[in-house]
C-alpha cells in the first residue's frame, strides 16, 4: 500500500480511509516505520478487534477531505509528497568495445572467412 501518499493515492483516489488507526501511531505510515514490536502489536490488536477498519467515504466526506488536504498543503504541511524524479537511462559503450573495419576482417581469413588459404 502507498503509505507515503496515503491521502492522495488511497483516500482521494479510492474514496476510502482507515478509521480507528491508533492515535499513538499517527500519522498513518508504512508499517516498517511505525516502531517496534509493541507498536505493531497495538495496530494488529486494533485490526483484529475491529476498532481499526476501512470505511467508504460518502461523496460529501470525500470532497471535505480533499478540501482540507489542499488547505493543509497550502499552509506548507506536507500532505502530497512529490514523486522521485526519474533518472534518464543512458546507454554507454564499454571502454573494452573494439570496433573493427571491414577492410581488416577481409585480409585475415579467420574463422569461417571466405578468402583463406586452405
Amino acid at each position: 500500500m502507498n503509505y507515503n501518499n496515503y491521502e492522495h493515492a488511497i483516500v482521494e483516489h479510492h474514496g476510502v480511509a482507515l478509521d480507528g488507526w491508533p492515535s499513538e501511531l499517527l500519522p498513518i505510515r508504512n508499517l516498517s516505520r511505525i516502531g517496534g514490536h509493541k507498536s505493531v502489536q497495538l495496530l494488529l490488536n486494533a485490526l483484529i478487534e475491529g476498532t481499526c477498519n476501512w470505511m467508504k467515504l460518502t461523496e460529501e466526506e470525500l470532497v471535505d477531505r480533499i478540501t482540507r488536504n489542499h488547505a493543509r498543503e497550502a499552509a506548507e504541511e506536507t500532505i502530497y509528497k512529490p514523486r522521485k524524479k526519474r533518472t534518464p537511462k543512458t546507454v554507454e559503450k564499454s571502454a573494452a568495445t573494439i570496433e573493427s573495419s571491414s577492410e581488416s576482417d577481409e585480409g585475415e581469413g579467420g574463422e569461417g572467412g571466405e578468402g583463406g588459404d586452405e
